[in-house]
């Protein structure tokens, strides 16, 4: 039962900083500012090692860890003009999810009720959501919502 107070560690930690948590039926991805890096821990809160390695495909202060439905893991970062796009399996590199456009620092990501996928902006020049068509796997070249 340590399953559930590790989680409830996870989330609160999540609520009060910096980090975003990510969970399979098998283990928790966490992101880490400090390194650039993804990693991953068992769901009893044992470290078991980098899921996406320091910096791998340039990414810089990742913010949120999402993963979509093809399998893949997507991630903002801080210092990033595009959303990446990681094995979901492996960890690997497969690219930028966000293409045609380029976001002013990627923040927080939620799929809507309308099956887009929308990417909070934290840049100094724009301040607005994104959103993208989910179910085509990449971004489409979309501007802002005000």
């Amino acid at each position: 039962m340590r399953t559930l107070p590790t989680i409830a560690l996870f989330c609160c930690t999540a609520l009060w900083s910096a980090i975003a948590v990510a969970q399979t039926d098998h283990e928790v991805l966490v992101n880490s500012r400090g390194t650039n890096a993804v990693l991953r821990y068992d769901l009893s809160g044992n470290f078991l090692g980098e899921f996406v390695a320091a910096g791998s495909g340039g990414l810089v202060g990742p913010e949120d860890i999402f993963f979509h439905p093809d399998g893949s893991v997507l991630v903002t970062g801080f210092g990033n003009t595009a959303i990446k796009r990681y094995d979901g399996a492996t960890g690997g590199f497969l690219g930028d999810f966000s293409t045609g456009y380029l976001l002013n620092t990627p923040s927080k990501m939620s799929m809507g009720p309308d099956s887009l996928l929308y990417v909070t902006q934290w840049g100094t020049t724009q301040n607005k959501v994104c959103a993208s068509i989910w179910m085509a796997r990449s971004w489409m070249s979309s501007p802002p919502l005000e």
